[in-house]
């Protein structure tokens, strides 16, 4: 995604791998390298853990508390890896995706948020 016009948000990244790798008891040396090797930009949002819209279904069975911690080692990888993170509030879909655009200083730059979806105008 180097070259895309504009920037290009993931869910998750390498770096989480290796959080994954810990979680079933795998080596995590091979997704150590590649987040090593392979970085995003320095600056990560994480959202927090959030009991009120958890939810578990047949792909997510993880309790609340196990994905919490989950959630807590994955933030302490991405700061070993030297990225700054940042804490996203919680609030609506509309007012994180513009705390997000925020931060990044994207509002006001031909771009906005209407209805939680991002616009380009």
């Amino acid at each position: 995604m180097r070259g895309a016009p504009g920037p290009v948000f993931f869910d998750r990244g390498i770096p989480d791998l290796i959080g994954c790798a810990e979680l079933f008891g795998l080596d995590a040396a091979d997704a150590a390298t590649a987040a090593a090797v392979h970085r995003y930009n320095d600056l990560v949002f994480m959202l927090p853990s959030w009991p009120e819209i958890y939810a578990t279904d047949t792909e997510r069975r993880m309790t609340f508390e196990a994905a919490k911690a989950f959630g807590e080692r994955v933030r302490d990888i991405y700061v070993q890896l030297g990225y700054s993170v940042v804490d996203v509030p919680r609030d609506t879909i509309v007012a994180r995706v513009r705390f997000i655009l925020d931060t990044l200083g994207l509002v006001g730059n031909g771009s906005g948020v209407e209805d939680g979806r991002i616009t380009k105008r």
